[in-house]
């Protein structure tokens, strides 16, 4: 089906823009750690023109601070032109952020929630941002709704809740700034959202995760669903059963009517189909697995490994363990959060809807 608005000619590819907003938490070697502030001050004042827009910090909140205040660290990508140019920007911004991390013990962990731990607080999320003409947005959004539930699955690395298996993926159950949606598209806190700030359609539901040929895979996916979709009114309560399968028990045959239908979107796009194994068989399965034998550091330490580009490969070998170094919490503090505060300030403003929203991407 094409997408036409009212004085407007059909959606095409090149309407389309695209962005990443990646967390991922520091820890050192199982704890997030406040050191988190002083690699991104690194970060920032190697580049801060592209830094200061696109990095952020995270702190857990509530009764979650008992187990540490620090929460994840984020990079965003500068808006991309094709699925393959985000995906190529995000590996330039882990480089960027692995290079400013390069200090013994500090480890750059790709999940959704920690695997020791309950804190709903405390999770750290990949946002995928998708420019389209102000015309277009609704019906876009109408059109990638239904397929959120299973494309979840292409990114779920979120197994243990207090160190028992849980599923799938325990943030998209637990976290707090994800929810089933909801009739107000810009409501903040559901998977998919019209950015006030930003003017994009805004996927909030997905775990970050390492492999970065799946992030290719869903960017695709999310592109041919936009463009080839039908466009329906969307069945929240359909949509609500199916998010809560995913998160709790994995791929199954409810959820074979949208994978067909996504391929069917896909090869309209001339994109290859994905395999349906890569929704059976999660990532999140491979970090139970890898927890289950190995424990939680050699876990972390394999998830550092492979997020900085050497493939997830776990053995009985942890990281180095240090002391917390106090000096460099305090540096982080005055030299990254205190010089972005202003900016943080005003993004709270224009997401809360008391300034006019902009049309482009940054932290």
């Amino acid at each position: 089906m094409t997408d036409t608005a009212a004085g407007q000619g059909p959606l095409q590819p090149l309407d389309l823009s695209f962005g990443l907003e990646e967390e991922v938490f520091v820890c050192a070697p199982t704890q997030p750690t406040m050191e988190s502030l002083y690699y991104l001050a690194r970060l920032l004042w190697r580049n801060p023109r592209l830094y200061y827009r696109h990095s952020d910090s995270n702190f857990a909140r509530g009764p979650d601070v008992r187990r540490g205040l620090m929460s994840g660290v984020e990079i965003s990508t500068i808006r991309q032109a094709t699925p393959e140019a985000a995906v190529e920007d995000l590996r330039r911004c882990r480089a960027d952020l692995a290079r400013a991390c390069d200090r013994p013990g500090a480890l750059l962990v790709a999940v959704g929630h920690l695997l020791d731990r309950d804190t709903p607080t405390n999770v750290c999320g990949l946002h995928v941002h998708i420019g389209v003409p102000a015309a277009h947005r609704e019906s876009s959004y109408r059109r990638l709704a239904p397929y959120l539930p299973l494309l979840a699955l292409l990114t779920a690395s979120s197994p243990c809740r207090a160190g028992e298996y849980f599923g799938p993926s325990y943030r998209m159950v637990a976290g707090y700034a994800t929810g089933p949606l909801r009739p107000d598209h810009m409501y903040r806190f559901q998977d998919l959202i019209v950015s006030r700030r930003l003017g994009t359609l805004e996927a909030r539901l997905f775990d970050p995760v390492w492999d970065t040929e799946r992030l290719v895979h869903l960017l695709r996916a999310m592109r041919a669903a936009v463009l080839h979709g039908e466009d329906r009114p969307i069945d929240y309560a359909g949509y609500a059963k199916l998010r809560q399968l995913a998160a709790t028990r994995g791929y199954g045959e409810e959820f074979r009517p949208l994978y067909e239908s996504l391929c069917g979107c896909l090869a309209a796009a001339g994109d290859p189909v994905i395999p349906e194994a890569m929704f059976r068989q999660t990532v999140s399965d491979e970090i139970a697995s890898a927890w289950r034998e190995y424990g939680l550091a050699p876990t972390y330490y394999a998830l550092h490994r492979a997020y900085c580009g050497e493939g997830f490969a776990v053995s009985g070998e942890g990281p180095v363990v240090r002391r917390f170094n106090a000096l460099m919490a305090a540096g982080g503090l005055v030299g990254y959060y205190a010089v972005r505060l202003p900016y943080k300030l005003g993004k709270v403003l224009r997401e809360s809807g008391k300034e006019r929203a902009v049309d482009g991407l940054g932290s």
